[in-house]
């Protein structure tokens, strides 16, 4: 054990299973909840296409996008962080 915080996502877009831009788009959008962390890879050309429009279409319906260290009040003690209100004892 590192003695680390350890930082997972509740949101998982899956481009890594459709690679497509409306279907990663739809995914998040109606997966997310307060709080939650998205989990999305920068390296499939159709994720980075599907961001702005993940972004622009979270902001219409009033979500901030805020930095790990906000959403989870600084994170320093060793548990498994899926989101603002969802943290567990790391390695159990």
């Amino acid at each position: 054990m590192i003695n680390r915080p350890i930082i997972q996502w509740s949101v998982d877009s899956e481009d890594w299973k459709s690679k497509d831009a409306q279907m990663i788009i739809d995914k998040v959008t109606s997966s997310v909840y307060d709080g939650s962390i998205i989990l999305l890879h920068d390296i499939h050309p159709e994720t980075i296409a599907a961001v702005p429009e993940i972004i622009r279409d979270l902001k219409k319906e009033g979500y901030q996008f805020v930095s790990l260290d906000t959403l989870l009040n600084n994170p320093s003690s060793n548990e498994t962080y899926y989101g603002e209100n969802d943290h567990r004892p790391a390695g159990g």
